[in-house]
C-alpha cells in the first residue's frame, strides 16, 4: 500500500506533492514503518510517499483434550471468518501429554473476531497474538487456453501455478487426478 505521510496537514504542502498516487495519507504522528518512494518539502514542513510494510496477526492456543473431528471443525471455521491460513502442529504439553498447537493467520483487525472463534469452537482457556511483518511477492493471474480448457495461471517470483480451483473442476469434468490434468495443462 503506498502511503503519503505529512508532517502536518498543510495546503501548500499537498499543492506540491498533487497528485502522486498514494493510496491513503497519514498526518502527523509517528512516520509509518515504509520503503520511500518520494520526498518533498514546503514551508519547513515534509511529506514522504512510501510503500508501507505489511502486517498480519497470527493467533496461537495449544489443546490436549480436542478430537481430530473438533479440530478440522475449528479450523473451517477460523477460514470462515477470514483466517489466511490455518495449520495445525502435533505438540508435547506439560506432563508429556500429546496436543495440537492451532495457528491461524489473519489481518491484524480480524484478531478479535478469531480469538472468539477459538473460545467459542474450541476447548483453549487463552489465546495468544503475536503481529508479524508479511513479505509477500508481487503475484499475477493470467487467464489463457489449454488443451483441457481455460485455466487461470498465478505468475510470482518467476514460478507459475494452475489455479486449484481449475485444475479441481478439471478433474472432476474428465475424471482425471489432479496430477494428470496439471501435467496436461503445461
Amino acid at each position: 500500500m503506498k502511503t503519503l505521510w505529512l508532517s502536518k496537514s498543510d495546503a501548500k504542502l499537498l499543492a506540491e506533492v498533487g497528485d502522486c498516487g498514494a493510496d491513503r495519507i497519514a498526518v502527523g504522528g509517528f512516520l509509518p514503518e515504509m520503503r520511500p518512494l518520494g520526498f518533498w518539502s514546503a514551508g519547513g514542513e515534509l511529506a514522504i510517499l512510501g510503500e508501507e510494510a505489511e502486517y498480519v496477526s497470527e493467533l496461537t492456543a495449544n489443546v490436549d483434550d480436542m478430537t481430530g473431528e473438533d479440530i478440522a471443525y475449528l479450523t473451517e471455521k477460523l477460514r470462515e471468518k477470514g483466517a489466511f491460513d490455518v495449520c495445525t502442529v502435533a505438540v508435547t504439553m506439560k506432563k508429556g501429554r500429546p496436543g495440537t498447537l492451532i495457528r491461524a493467520v489473519c489481518a491484524p483487525e480480524k484478531a478479535e473476531e478469531l480469538a472468539s472463534v477459538f473460545f467459542k469452537h474450541s476447548s483453549t482457556l487463552g489465546v495468544r497474538e503475536t503481529k508479524t511483518r508479511a513479505y509477500r511477492l508481487d503475484r499475477t493471474v493470467e487467464e489463457r487456453e489449454t488443451p483441457l480448457g481455460r485455466v487461470r495461471f498465478k505468475r510470482a517470483g518467476g514460478r507459475e501455478k494452475p489455479e486449484l480451483e481449475d485444475v479441481r473442476r478439471i478433474a472432476e469434468a474428465t475424471g482425471m487426478s489432479l496430477g494428470e490434468v496439471r501435467e496436461r495443462i503445461k
